[in-house]
């Protein structure tokens, strides 16, 4: 059997802290939206759904589940498969760029050490722990989501009862997330009806 998996050879991640990756992204809607408007004759979006409007109407992955379904289903993905893998965390990287990147090029055995450090610039952060707005995020997810990544953050291995909560939680968001794509689709149906 093929498959990509037969290929990897080490596997390297970066974490972004979920109220910081949900930010930005969002951020980054804006910024479509913007660009989009100034391409419209009239320059005006008025009525016109913003791409956040679009992207939920379509049935796309709002940026906090997007970055709970990646990393969840990543750190199982190398649980059962057991390749060579490393992560590390945003706020990891930027506190000690020389102490992390220079570990990591080594286990790559690749890399321009002094370059790669020098790439890393703490000025270019935009998002530092901003509230959520998102109503599905409800005190148990922050909580899990926050322990997933300071674990990370940490360099420590996962505690055995957070993974369980990941595992409780996950299950949850998938029926929950389920069953908000199909009432999506359901109004879609309708819409266009």
């Amino acid at each position: 059997i093929r498959s990509d998996y037969s290929y990897i050879e080490k596997v390297l991640s970066t974490m972004r802290h979920w109220r910081e990756y949900n930010a930005s992204l969002k951020a980054l809607w804006e910024l479509e939206d913007e660009w989009k408007a100034s391409k419209l004759d009239d320059g005006d979006l008025g009525a016109r759904e913003s791409i956040g409007e679009r992207r939920a109407r379509s049935g796309a992955v709002p940026p906090v589940l997007e970055w709970w379904f990646e990393n969840y289903e990543l750190l199982r993905d190398v649980s059962v498969r057991g390749y060579p893998f490393h992560m590390i965390t945003y706020d990891r990287l930027l506190r000690n760029p020389c102490g992390e990147i220079g570990p990591v090029l080594e286990w790559l055995e690749k890399g321009d050490v002094d370059a790669a450090v020098a790439a890393v610039q703490t000025t270019l952060r935009h998002q530092n722990r901003p509230e959520c707005d998102d109503p599905r995020v409800d005190n148990e997810m922050a909580r899990v989501f926050d322990d997933l990544y300071a674990a990370v953050d940490e360099e420590e291995q996962i505690p055995r009862a957070l993974v369980g909560d990941m595992n409780k939680l996950h299950e949850r968001l998938v029926t929950e997330w389920d069953k908000e794509r199909l009432a999506q689709m359901d109004r879609r149906k309708k819409h266009t009806a």
